[in-house]
């Protein structure tokens, strides 16, 4: 029944293919325990979430994460404070299910604003580049091998910081992408171990949802094995943010602190040298509202008020942690930026 009711008012609210939604019910969305539902005045089901676990690796330490997506009210409920219970709900047993954190993308730019008010902030970008047809990637080479989900894990593990996909995820990526029509999935290798992949939607032009690899050589050399196959095609990319500054990045995705400590314990154990007190507020999952005091590689929670460095709430503490490192800087608090790809969006 709680399937039903999220089907219902996802097709109220959603415009995909009729394809693409029997495979995804009938493959990606399928547990009721990850649907969330809020009921209208008369007691039906009106608004909707899924809430899916995903690894997120961060320094090392690979946290249990959530993404949430299909956020939808019925149209004849809407204006009601329905979606936003609905989120409250989600964040707070995201919390209780031990999430260290939860991660989104939203569907247009303007409801950033919506979800702003949850406690998410903007902290994963993309690094847009464009290339005419008649760019070829130099000379560029590499041994194309065979695509595997082995290959993707490892690069993820290797790359830094950012969401982790399961073999069940690479599966339904690639089915994903297959649906919405030409798809190039492409891999390579070298003598040195060095790998890259690439994910590709192709229509009038190439569009690289991922391009993830150990160095720039074999991104180029992926890129032109595309361009081999699409001839003179526009190519869009979009990749990693770059570590250091740059002038022009594109909003990808946000981010939601539900379980403060298992992430300051992360960081914490990452540099034993680290020394910080937090006081942190939380409007939305008041139970994270508290002291947290970081040094000599461990992070303890304080409830009795003690003497802070720094006094923040949670969408604060997700824009220095996963900002720039000019950030951290700011704050006296390491900063990566993250990467999420490939998501089901």
């Amino acid at each position: 029944m709680k399937l039903d009711d999220f089907r219902k008012i996802f097709r109220s609210s959603f415009s995909e293919r009729e394809v693409w939604q029997q495979w995804f019910f009938s493959e990606v969305a399928t547990d009721a325990d990850e649907v969330y539902l809020s009921a209208d005045r008369a007691g039906n089901a009106a608004s909707a979430l899924l809430m899916q676990p995903y690894g997120f690796l961060y320094r090392g330490a690979v946290l249990p994460a959530a993404y949430i997506s299909c956020v939808a009210t019925l149209p004849e409920a809407r204006s009601q404070g329905l979606a936003s219970r609905t989120m409250r709900e989600a964040l707070a047993d995201a919390g209780r299910r031990g999430y260290a954190m939860c991660a989104l993308i939203p569907a247009e730019e303007h409801l950033s604003f919506f979800y702003g008010r949850f406690g998410f902030s903007t902290v994963f970008y993309a690094d847009r580049e464009r290339y005419t047809e008649v760019h070829a990637f130099g000379d560029a080479a590499g041994e194309i091998v065979e695509a595997s989900y082995d290959m993707l894990h490892r690069l993820e593990m290797r790359n830094g910081c950012g969401v982790l996909h399961s073999a069940q995820d690479y599966a339904e990526i690639v089915e994903d992408m297959t649906i919405d029509g030409e798809t190039h999935v492409i891999a390579l290798a070298d003598a040195d171990g060095a790998e890259a992949m690439l994910f590709a939607s192709v229509g009038e032009e190439a569009v690289v949802k991922c391009l993830i690899a150990d160095n720039k050589r074999l991104a180029q050399a992926a890129l032109a094995e595309l361009r081999r196959r699409i001839a003179d095609r526009r190519i869009t990319v979009f990749g990693p943010p770059l570590s250091g500054d740059k002038a022009f990045l594109t909003p990808a995705g946000m981010m939601r602190v539900t379980d403060p400590l298992k992430l300051l314990s992360a960081l914490a154990a990452s540099d034993a040298r680290l020394r910080v007190v937090i006081r942190l507020t939380d409007d939305i999952i008041a139970e994270n509202t508290a002291c947290y005091i970081i040094a000599d590689g461990i992070c303890r929670r304080a409830d009795a008020p003690v003497k802070t460095e720094l006094e923040i709430d949670s969408a604060t503490l997700a824009a220095i942690m996963f900002g720039s490192h000019r950030m951290g800087a700011l704050f006296g608090i390491p900063s990566h930026r993250p990467y999420m790809a490939l998501m089901l969006d």
